[in-house]
């Protein structure tokens, strides 16, 4: 077996074609090494989610495939148990507690409780004593950290999240992202969608960005965010300066961050700017450079989701 089979994720000319024609990932070429944190990102409607259920045999590809440690993906494939997932909202019992329905989901599977990893998955909930309280009675927040819980109970190789901190309040975002960066510490490869920026950059060591059904980028984050040439520019008269900017050649995008403006640059150095708004009349109050994964992001995507 090649290295390339070995690897947890390897995803070639994926493709999903739904009824009427909706193309949502076409061709999409991806691979995951042991022990990244990937973090996949992608405008509302770009394939993130299509994606990652191909990736989980829930939705069949219309073409291409998905091998998961050298195996084909498909519906029931042995591989799967060595992956955790938080893709779907999890189907917890109400009036069971948490223990207890991380034993039902458990079970359900035709497995001995004594063979998962229970207490893992109550150091992931962090619940305390709640973790005996009955699910209808968990906060939103507390009810996607069981969820996680649910994902490690077969010690997983590979984790796969959707979304891990949606509806959650700061505090327990913090609290997510500390148990994925616990993970992956501990030799889990994850791959996680999400869409706030700044999550990713804090947790993930690699970024593949996906807009409208195609792989725009991939690599480490620190080679994405090094790539963006963006500057941040607060001047004396926006309107002029952005009249000025656009037509520059270099500027790929000029966009509003009030005070001031967002330029995104292609080979043009930040004096020539500052000369051409200075020999236009415009006076620079600010200029400083930006190389963060917003901007990273912008810059491949655009400003508009689709």
């Amino acid at each position: 077996m090649s290295a390339e089979d070995k690897r947890p994720v390897a995803i070639r000319g994926l493709t999903k074609r739904y009824a009427g024609g909706v193309l949502a990932v076409e061709r999409l070429d991806l691979s995951v090494e042991e022990g990244q944190v990937l973090g996949l990102l992608g405008p509302n409607g770009a394939g993130k989610t299509t994606t990652l259920r191909m990736l989980l045999g829930l939705v069949l590809p219309s073409a291409g495939e998905v091998r998961i440690y050298g195996e084909r993906v498909l519906p029931g494939a042995s591989v799967l148990s060595r992956v955790g997932t938080l893709v779907d909202n999890p189907g917890f019992v109400p009036h069971l507690s948490g223990i207890r329905n991380l034993q039902t989901f458990w079970e359900a599977g035709g497995m001995a409780w004594s063979e998962a990893d229970v207490d893992a998955a109550i150091e992931v909930a962090d619940l305390g004593e709640a973790i005996n309280r009955k699910y209808r009675t968990y906060s939103h927040g507390m009810r996607q950290r069981l969820g996680l819980a649910q994902s490690v109970l077969g010690r997983p190789s590979l984790l796969v999240l959707d979304e891990p901190t949606s509806g959650l309040d700061p505090h327990q975002m913090r609290q997510v992202r500390a148990v994925v960066s616990r993970m992956a510490a501990g030799g889990t490869t994850v791959v996680l969608s999400s869409h706030l920026l700044s999550e990713v950059e804090q947790v993930c060591t690699h970024v593949a960005v996906v807009d409208r059904g195609h792989l725009v980028s991939t690599g480490p984050v620190a080679d994405l965010t090094g790539a963006s040439r963006t500057v941040y520019i607060e001047t004396t008269d926006l309107d002029a300066a952005k009249r000025v900017l656009s037509a520059l050649e270099g500027v790929t995008s000029v966009t509003d961050q009030p005070p001031g403006m967002s330029v995104s640059l292609k080979g043009t150095p930040r004096h020539e700017v500052v000369a051409a708004l200075v020999h236009a009349g415009v006076g620079v109050d600010t200029i400083h450079a930006r190389n963060s994964l917003e901007d990273a992001f912008l810059e491949l995507v655009g400003e508009a989701s689709p």
